[in-house]
């Protein structure tokens, strides 16, 4: 090899900087194959070596039948705020549809807890990008079935019991990060 790089790998590196550089915010969808060969003159072989490094970089998702999808940029979110926050202030616009909302009881989760009525609302929810209604995350409160995926506790300033959220978040989207110090 002569260090010469390869056509998709030229292609990846325009796309990869016009992602990184905010120019496809996150959520956004790439133009189709057919857009991207006129673009770049190229075939679609290359154009799908193309997408396929992209996403191994973890810059898009790709989805068959829906196409590929810039991600957000690898830094995991910070949703101390609140998800849709985190969200949001990633350049993501998010909405929530409510697909329940029922009273349920938990006596495990509210000894966990450290309450003394085990009475929680149920709230099934999705989280839905604006731009196409792609479901990012599927969320639930107590009681609601079992837990799974990622958990959240929320406290009030006074550190009384808010909110126990169980999310289930697409991989496309969302990334594991874990830290040992």
């Amino acid at each position: 090899m002569t260090g010469v790089p390869l056509k998709h790998q030229r292609i990846s590196r325009i796309l990869a900087r016009e992602i990184r550089a905010g120019r496809r915010p996150a959520g956004e969808r790439l133009p189709g194959e057919h857009a991207l060969t006129r673009r770049f003159g190229v075939s679609r072989t290359t154009v799908r070596a193309t997408l396929a490094e992209l996403s191994e970089e973890g810059l898009i998702t790709i989805r068959i039948g829906k196409g590929s999808s810039v991600l957000f940029d690898g830094r995991p979110p910070d949703d101390r705020l609140g998800r849709a926050r985190a969200l949001a202030v990633r350049g993501a616009a998010t909405s929530a549809r409510t697909l329940a909302v029922r009273e349920t009881h938990d006596s495990a989760l509210a000894a966990e807890l450290g309450l003394e009525k085990d009475e929680f609302v149920c709230v099934e929810r999705t989280r839905e990008l604006v731009p196409d209604g792609t479901v990012v995350s599927y969320e639930r409160g107590p009681g609601c079935g079992p837990t799974t995926d990622e958990q959240r506790t929320s406290r009030t300033a006074d550190d009384s019991f808010a909110e126990h959220a169980v999310a289930l978040l697409d991989p496309g989207h969302f990334r594991l990060s874990l830290a040992f110090g």
